[in-house]
């Protein structure tokens, strides 16, 4: 009875396994997008004279403000900071938006959100 019981728990979480993952990776992603988003703002006002923020800055030892860069495990985002080492300052996000220098960007499968112009749908596709 007892491993009857196991199988068909093991059934049910198998079978709803895709789309809870597909879920907790845009929980992920929007949780990691707040992180980083308020990492910045705190950044900039500890060094306004600072124009261009970098990952490297956020997570320098001892000056930044994030102990690491988040990374989706599974690849399916990728989350940058505009003219950190790229040219998105100036292009449209996949929503029409411009992107602005410092603005928090979302690459997910072939798609660029800026979250900080629409944090809502930034995690959409994840």
């Amino acid at each position: 009875m007892a491993l009857t019981l196991v199988g068909a728990l093991g059934v049910i979480v198998l079978s709803s396994l895709p789309s809870s993952v597909g879920a907790s990776v845009k929980t992920d992603c929007a949780d990691d997008v707040s992180t980083v988003e308020t990492a910045a703002a705190a950044y900039a006002i500890q060094h306004p004279q600072v124009a261009q923020l970098t990952i490297g800055a956020l997570t320098a030892p001892g000056s930044g403000t994030l102990g690491s860069w988040p990374m989706s495990p599974s690849h399916q985002y990728v989350i940058v900071i505009a003219g950190d080492g790229n040219r998105l300052a100036g292009m449209k996000d996949s929503r029409g938006n411009t992107i602005e220098q410092n603005d928090i960007v979302v690459v997910t499968h072939g798609h660029i959100f800026d979250s900080t112009r629409s944090f809502a749908g930034s995690c959409a596709l994840a």
